[in-house]
């Protein structure tokens, strides 16, 4: 018995230390691919993208200055070389050939850019159905409280 767990056990250790030299083995590939994707997919897009959502949320009158003062001063540099690292760390080569490939196609781009649109117009009827539900179970969980024995003492 004891052996049988033994060599389960010494099993999955090399089966998850072959997936960690893996995934280390092919590093400077998915890095490539990771740079190859923000090339294709920029952050400086995605970071556009948030400051005209900040721009419109504030009701600014001069959301042009906002936005080009905003631009001029983030460090989008900085941030693309945090995505490209993020990335190389979090996904497979495969998964980083598969977004290249979809992000390579015009389409995608036109979906990027409507993305934050379609958020923006389902964001409250998710927020709507949460509070409902979450009305609806707090009403519960105080009516349990409320027939709930107190809590004993502590001395």
């Amino acid at each position: 018995m004891f052996s049988k767990a033994f060599l389960t056990a010494g099993f999955l250790l090399v089966i998850a230390a072959g997936s960690a030299f893996a995934q280390e083995g092919d590093y400077a590939e998915r890095k490539a691919l990771a740079e190859k994707l923000a090339t294709v997919n920029p952050v400086a897009r995605m970071m556009e993208s948030a400051v005209l959502r900040v721009a419109s949320e504030w009701g600014l009158s001069e959301k042009e200055k906002f936005q080009r003062e905003m631009m001029d001063n983030l460090d989008i540099a900085g941030v693309e070389k945090t995505s490209v690292q993020a990335m190389a760390d979090t996904f497979t080569k495969e998964e980083l050939e598969v977004m290249l490939a979809y992000y390579s196609a015009p389409e995608a781009r036109k979906i990027a850019e409507k993305m934050p649109v379609y958020q923006g117009l389902i964001q409250p009827a998710i927020a709507r159905e949460m509070d409902r539900v979450l009305m609806k179970l707090r009403t519960g969980y105080e009516a349990q409280m409320k027939g709930a024995a107190p809590p004993p003492a502590t001395p």
